[in-house]
């Protein structure tokens, strides 16, 4: 089963943008830029995050292998990859 892991990296001044912008707390904005919540106000974060200039960050991982993205399998790599 292959896991999906998101996040928007965003710098320390958008989080302080957001933080007035929107009337919520620190943990509030954590929670919708690492899509723990999928409130109306966590969208509406997310959203003016990537306005503002933040990166959405994907990583995938498939049951057994390192969540940090290495593959434990080795060998040649997946057809259409560096060479």
């Amino acid at each position: 089963m292959e896991e999906r892991k998101k996040e928007i990296k965003v710098t320390v001044e958008i989080r302080k943008q957001l933080l007035a912008e929107f009337p919520v707390g620190d943990k509030t904005v954590y929670n919708a830029l690492h899509y723990a919540s999928d409130s109306y106000a966590a969208r509406m974060i997310r959203c003016r995050a990537l306005e503002l200039g933040g990166c959405l960050m994907q990583q995938t991982s498939a049951e057994g292998e390192p969540k940090d993205g290495r593959s434990i399998a080795g060998g040649e790599p997946e057809e259409g990859g560096a060479k």
